[in-house]
Parts: C-alpha cells; structure tokens; sequence
C-alpha cells in the first residue's frame, strides 16, 4: 500500500445482493492500515421524495491489520527529520 491509499476507497453496485435487507451498494476503504467494509442502502424519504444513501461501516474479519504509518512519532519526539540533511544539499 502506498501513502496516497491511505484514507481511500472503492464502493459499488452489490451484485450478490439476494435479500431486500442486505446493502444495495458494497465497498471498503483503508484507514490507519485496517480494511474498514463499507454497506451503503439507497432509501427514499417518504415526505418529500428524495433519494438519499445510508452507510454502515465495520472492521473486516479475519484481515490481518498493516502497520500504519507513524507520521507522528517525529513530531512528538520534537524532531522534523531536517537536521538529517546536510546544508550543503538545501538548494536555496
């Protein structure tokens, strides 16, 4: 996984949906390196007609979670990483 998947996700049309309480539209995204499954159902409001989408969201079972990035770590240590460049490689 790369960062620029970190916080980002697919859903689309539920295909094997063989019930009428299961999710129209499935899905799943990536967050702090856990696969988070994504249910999403197309409802109707009843006073006024118009459509809008209600979403569940779980934790996958049985994934095996990936070490998120510690962006953080660095930060909370006082410390930006800049002092590992020498000065002579800062081109301004």
């Amino acid at each position: 996984m790369s960062f620029k998947d970190v916080g980002t996700g697919t859903i689309g049309p539920n295909y094997r949906k063989s019930q009428t309480n299961q999710a129209d539209y499935t899905g799943s995204i990536t967050l702090d390196g856990r696969k988070i499954l994504i249910s999403a159902w197309l409802k109707k409001r009843n006073d006024t007609g118009q459509h809008f989408y209600s979403f569940s969201l779980s934790e996958a079972v049985g994934e095996r979670p990936r070490p998120a990035p510690n962006h953080s770590a660095a930060a909370k240590a006082g410390q930006s990483g800049l002092d590992e460049i020498p000065e002579d490689d800062i081109p301004f």
